[in-house]
């Protein structure tokens, strides 16, 4: 209703005036566009979220916000909100219903830099839901090798997956994994990393959009600009990865 709209109208001239002042301020050049959000090519290319023919299906519906365009350093930047969800009918005429179920709901980044990573590299958080995706995939010989690195702290919290897998042991280096582990107990949430030729892309899952304000909450509000101004600094610190 109303109040529905208002929170969204407050919502969108927050981020207008305030977000789109302090991502220049962090990364110098970057551009900010509260309507857009990271591209479904880029989605596909990461294979964090399915196969192409599987997204491209009309059953998946792809919406964002607070899209930013940016380098830190070389490594060129893009990263924005993002939420897939997945729409599923079941029965017919007047007894058919409709589900929605959610796919992901987070941020997701997309990292390029000159590094190429062997073969493709896909690291997921270890989840019950991931390991039993796992078995699935094994059973049926579909998706990526799942392999061990060896790191019995890096292996209990990630399940990590490769085209090549000698070549992938040795690019997760102790550093990258320490890396790995850092960023997931500094966002303390799930966390997957894709390595596809030149690009990292990460998934980070979030219940709410970060970048939205405390309703009705003055623009001013010193606390809040900060809040915003270190969520901009550890999205750059994701960039570490890709060097």
């Amino acid at each position: 209703g109303l109040l529905f709209w208002l929170e969204k109208r407050f919502c969108k001239i927050f981020k207008q005036h305030i977000i789109s002042q302090l991502v220049p301020f962090v990364f110098p050049g970057g551009t900010y566009n509260v309507n857009d959000f990271i591209s479904f090519q880029l989605c596909v290319t990461s294979q964090l979220f399915g196969t192409k023919d599987l997204l491209s299906s009309y059953r998946y519906k792809f919406t964002g916000s607070d899209y930013v365009n940016t380098k830190v350093g070389d490594t060129e930047l893009e990263f924005s909100q993002l939420r897939i969800t997945e729409e599923s009918r079941s029965g017919t005429g007047n007894n058919s219903s409709s589900r929605t179920t959610e796919i992901f709901s987070g941020l997701f980044c997309s990292m390029k830099g000159h590094t190429y990573y062997p073969g493709e590299i896909i690291i997921r958080s270890n989840t019950s839901s991931e390991r039993f995706a796992g078995k699935l995939n094994k059973l049926f010989h579909v998706g990526l090798p799942q392999i061990k690195t060896g790191d019995e702290e890096f292996d209990s919290n990630f399940l990590s997956y490769t085209n090549n897998e000698q070549s992938a042991i040795l690019f997760l280096s102790d550093e990258r994994r320490k890396i790995i582990l850092y960023l997931k107990n500094e966002w303390e949430t799930t966390f997957s990393v894709s390595f596809i030729e030149k690009t990292v892309f990460i998934a980070i899952s979030m219940a709410e959009d970060n970048f939205n304000p405390t309703i009705f909450h003055s623009f001013l509000n010193i606390e809040s600009a900060e809040k915003y101004y270190h969520h901009l600094q550890k999205i750059a610190g994701l960039t570490s990865l890709a060097k």
